[in-house]
């Protein structure tokens, strides 16, 4: 069955998303959370909830900020994996805590992580970077948006 795709340019609450989305980029601008990493994060969050759409959008971005292919690769096994920091590996963690919010004592350990090596306005950033990349999963999963070749 064909779904009504809710990424409609004219409809008000995708209009909102995407000044929410503008935002926050502005705000990972400002804390000075590198371009490409960030777009690794949001492929990250992708992956976890299964948008192919997002994740070809995301691996692209992250690609042309600088990401290269070996950090994008592994960053499906961050936690086995050197080309890491230990701060890119806490906000790593805490993608994944905001994706699975049912499991709430994850959320608790991974904020602790991140906050401890993390400034406060770079944690904001990252925490509206999971909120926002779920939402944006969200979206693109129940418009069944397509991943074209």
């Amino acid at each position: 069955m064909k779904r009504i795709s809710l990424s409609n340019l004219k409809s008000e609450p995708y209009q909102h998303m995407i000044q929410l989305d503008a935002q926050v980029n502005q705000m990972v601008q400002d804390a000075g959370i590198d371009e490409g990493f960030h777009h690794l994060l949001r492929l990250h969050g992708s992956r976890l909830n299964g948008c192919a759409f997002c994740v070809k959008l995301h691996l692209a971005d992250a690609l042309k900020h600088g990401e290269n292919t070996e950090r994008i690769t592994l960053s499906a096994v961050w936690r086995e994996s050197q080309y890491f920091s230990p701060a890119e590996k806490a906000a790593l963690a805490l993608i994944e805590a905001l994706t699975h919010i049912d499991q709430a004592p994850l959320l608790e350990n991974s904020y602790a992580q991140a906050q401890a090596l993390w400034s406060e306005e770079a944690l904001i950033a990252l925490e509206w970077i999971g909120i926002v990349i779920n939402a944006w999963n969200r979206i693109g999963i129940a418009g069944q948006l397509q991943a074209k070749p």
